[in-house]
C-alpha cells in the first residue's frame, strides 16, 4: 500500500509498505494516487484524488503563467517552463509584439502593442537628415577638382557649370538639413 506524510500544508513523504510505520502520521493513499511529495494538500478532493491542473488554475490554486513573456520595455523575451512560477505582469506580457516593427510601444490602457509614432518620426526624420548630409558631402567632395581649376583661373565652362551645379545641390539641400536639425533638437 501507498503512504504519505503532510508536512505544512504539502505532501512530506511517500512510502510504499505493507504495514503503517510508526512514529509519524501516516495516511494510506488510494488506489491510482498520484501525488508527489511538494504536492499541496488542498491539490486534492476530500478522498485524496488529485484535482486536475486545469481545474486548479481556475480555483486559483495554481499558477499557470507557462509560454513566451515579452519585456513591454525592451520586448526582450522570457519564457516560463514551469506552473507556479510568477512573473511580474506589470514589466512582462504574454501579447506578441507587432512583427517586423522596430518602434513600438505597449499600452497598457488597450493592453496591446502599438507603434510609437515619436520615436518612429524621429527616426525616419534622422534617417533624412543623414542622408542630405550625406549628399551634401558627395557634391562638396564633387565640387573640389572644378574649384581648384577656378582659382588656378584654368577652369573651363564645363568646370563651372559643374561647380556651379553642385554648388545649386549645396544650396538646396543647406535649409532642408538646418529644418530637420532644428526640429530634431526641438523633439
Amino acid at each position: 500500500m501507498l503512504l504519505y506524510t503532510v508536512e505544512n500544508g504539502k505532501i512530506h513523504r511517500i512510502i510504499c509498505s505493507e504495514e503503517i510505520p510508526e512514529g509519524e502520521d501516516w495516511k494510506k493513499a488510494p488506489d491510482n494516487w498520484n501525488g508527489t511529495s511538494g504536492d499541496k494538500i488542498d491539490w486534492f478532493d476530500k478522498n485524496m484524488n488529485r484535482i486536475p491542473d486545469e481545474i486548479l488554475v481556475r480555483q486559483g490554486k495554481r499558477i499557470d503563467k507557462r509560454g513566451y513573456w515579452f519585456n513591454k520595455e525592451t520586448r526582450t523575451t522570457k519564457q516560463i517552463f514551469n506552473m507556479d512560477e510568477a512573473i511580474d505582469e506589470d514589466l512582462w506580457t504574454n501579447i506578441m509584439p507587432l512583427e517586423n516593427e522596430a518602434y513600438q510601444i505597449f499600452d497598457e490602457k488597450e493592453n496591446k502593442w502599438i507603434i510609437d509614432t515619436d520615436k518612429k518620426e524621429l527616426a525616419v526624420k534622422q534617417n533624412i537628415l543623414g542622408q542630405l548630409k550625406s549628399e551634401v558631402e558627395d557634391a562638396e567632395r564633387r565640387q573640389i577638382r572644378p574649384m581648384k581649376l577656378i582659382i588656378k583661373n584654368e577652369a573651363t565652362k564645363d568646370d563651372t557649370d559643374i561647380f556651379d551645379k553642385y554648388e545649386a545641390i549645396i544650396q538646396r539641400l543647406r535649409p532642408e538639413i538646418t529644418k530637420l536639425e532644428e526640429e530634431l533638437k526641438s523633439a
